[in-house]
């Protein structure tokens, strides 16, 4: 499936609420400087500009502090399907690539959440934007590095993303890379990694997602950047959604990944006018990266950390630190 025919977010409707990890089933607020209040507040301490994000629970605004002028995210969800690993996993991450966690505030029926506003781009936009072309090898390494340092800091938490996606993934002016929308993410127990639950996007899910009622739950976040890598370099889907479908209705296997051929054109469109566009080569330490991250099997499915160490995202810091020392 192409980008360009993929316009509207398919999601798995059935959403796990559960959390299944036992030990942080209840809120620690202990755990974040960040402060809760009665929802009266929020209206004092916070001018409500647009809303840019709606869902069936809940709202996300663009708003303003009032006092200092700073902007921020304000996520707003019924107290009823607030999900509570959403707000202790913003509580325990830290990094610059993720929101920070500001302040909450909630009453009987809502639930605030003050976020740190991250500047940028979505991906997919960013797609649209060039008439759906792929990404230059070199800059989709660099992004998508940046993209495995975050859910490897994640995963060091016991933290999984669970819904990793071109529109949740940041890029602003100077390529720094954020990933947003952690309302899916679930918490993990040391070895035991299982999660449960259909959940996230269907192009995007890994097979064990869509067929298992438990699963290793690392591994399926490791899925999702094998898709991401394989959009930024292609632009395009590796697997057809309506064939996955039918592979999990029928008990069939998973389809195979099969990369597009070189050299060979497919439809494209920028502003509206449809073209052909010419697949670029990708070099063969990319597709093995891929290859291994869109393993069917999760049992063999490369780590977070192994992904990172891979040959193909060190290559270049290896040619930069060795310019480095024989300049020096």
């Amino acid at each position: 499936m192409s980008l360009f025919q993929f316009k509207a977010q398919t999601y798995i409707n059935s959403i796990s609420n559960n959390n299944n990890c036992k030990n942080n089933q209840s809120i620690n607020t202990n755990k974040s400087s960040a402060p809760l209040y009665g929802t009266d507040d929020v209206c004092n301490d916070y001018i409500f500009n647009s809303v840019i994000g709606k869902g069936t629970f809940g709202e996300v605004f663009a708003a303003v502090n009032r006092r200092t002028g700073k902007r921020v995210v304000i996520k707003k969800v019924d107290n009823a399907h607030m999900k509570k690993a959403e707000l202790e996993a913003a509580m325990i991450l830290n990094h610059p690539g993720i929101p920070k966690l500001f302040a909450h505030y909630e009453n009987g029926k809502y639930h605030y959440m003050v976020m740190e506003y991250m500047p940028g781009e979505d991906l997919f936009s960013y797609f649209e934007r060039r008439g759906f072309e792929p990404m230059e090898e070199a800059r989709a390494k660099k992004i998508f590095r940046e993209l495995v340092k975050i859910l490897v800091h994640a995963h060091s938490k016991g933290i999984v993303h669970r819904d990793i996606k071109l529109e949740n993934i940041l890029i602003d002016a100077k390529n720094k890379v954020s990933l947003i929308d952690w309302g899916l993410c679930d918490f993990v127990c040391g070895k035991k990694d299982i999660l449960s639950g259909r959940v996230g996007s269907l192009e995007y899910v890994s097979p064990e997602v869509m067929s298992q009622p438990s699963y290793p739950g690392r591994k399926t976040d490791v899925w999702s950047c094998g898709v991401i890598l394989f959009v930024l370099l292609y632009a395009v889907f590796p697997f057809e959604t309506k064939a996955r479908v039918h592979s999990v209705r029928h008990n069939l296997p998973h389809p195979p990944l099969v990369f597009p051929n070189e050299g060979c054109t497919v439809a494209a469109s920028e502003q509206g006018d449809e073209h052909e566009m010419t697949i670029q080569p990708v070099s063969k330490e990319a597709k093995e990266l891929i290859s291994l991250m869109l393993t069917e099997d999760s049992e063999k499915r490369p780590t977070i950390d192994e992904v990172l160490n891979h040959k193909w995202l060190k290559s270049d810091l290896l040619s930069w630190s060795r310019d480095l020392f024989y300049s020096w």
